[in-house]
């Protein structure tokens, strides 16, 4: 559970469920819009194979890029050559986060609650529409928690004698009174 508060670079992890929308969604914003100080993977707990189309039209149709974005297991990030990641986000509901792997690192886990894009209607008005609500969420999740000043972070963390850890109920609720619509 250590967040590296000092680097450079804060790793994240986004892990849902199948890894076909909302933690694809996550990973392609913050690789897009921050300069080198996040760097975001995503995986499932059961990845589907190959991504949505309509994702990638999602993502597209707000300047993002699409290309290179593909479907993982979480037991990729097991793996010696994978990064160590700071920060475990899961963009599902509690059995997803209560699922979420042990990774090498300790990394922090938290949970956002962003509501299955594939869950409903299967037309593609609907599915247009659900994904473009999940985008919308997860955009405002990570702007708000990005936004929050490192000091913020800092006064928030714990010392320990294996580091300085963050603690996760911290993250999770910050998180969650950060949603939009979420009262404070």
């Amino acid at each position: 559970m250590v967040l590296r508060l000092a680097a450079s670079t804060c790793n994240v992890l986004f892990v849902c469920r199948s890894n076909g929308a909302r933690s694809l969604m996550a990973e392609a914003l913050i690789n897009a819009r921050f300069d080198g100080s996040f760097a975001a993977c995503s995986a499932g707990l059961a990845p589907r194979s190959g991504t949505l189309p309509l994702v990638a039209a999602t993502l597209q149709s707000h300047g993002l890029p699409a290309s290179g974005l593909r479907t993982k297991g979480v037991w990729e990030f097991n793996r010696p050559e994978a990064p160590i990641f700071d920060l475990v986000i899961t963009t599902g509901d509690d059995a997803e986060l209560d699922a979420s792997p042990t990774l090498p690192g300790r990394p922090v886990y938290a949970g956002w609650r962003i509501p299955d894009p594939e869950a409903g209607p299967d037309d593609p008005k609907h599915r247009r529409e659900r994904l473009e609500a999940s985008f919308q969420l997860i955009r405002r999740c990570i702007d708000l928690f990005a936004s929050l000043p490192m000091e913020m972070l800092e006064r928030l963390a714990i010392e320990e004698s294996n580091g300085l850890d963050l603690d996760e109920t911290t993250i999770s609720m910050l998180s969650e009174t950060l949603r939009p619509g979420a009262s404070i």
